[in-house]
């Protein structure tokens, strides 16, 4: 039993320090990329060439 708390206490731990890093990064990111337009734009793209037999 001991050793089950332990090693439970243990992934608590690291699941809290995982926390705490995520926390400190997720307000520091800057997010960059295509909008939601072209996004959409590609996905159709892709969309007709599967359904003439080109996927891929």
């Amino acid at each position: 039993m001991d050793e089950i708390l332990r090693k439970i206490g243990r992934n608590v731990l690291l699941l809290q320090q995982l926390e705490q890093i995520l926390k400190w990064t997720v307000p520091r990111l800057t997010v960059s990329g295509n909008t939601s337009v072209d996004i959409k734009r590609n996905f159709e793209k892709r969309e007709i060439q599967c359904l003439s037999g080109h996927c891929g």
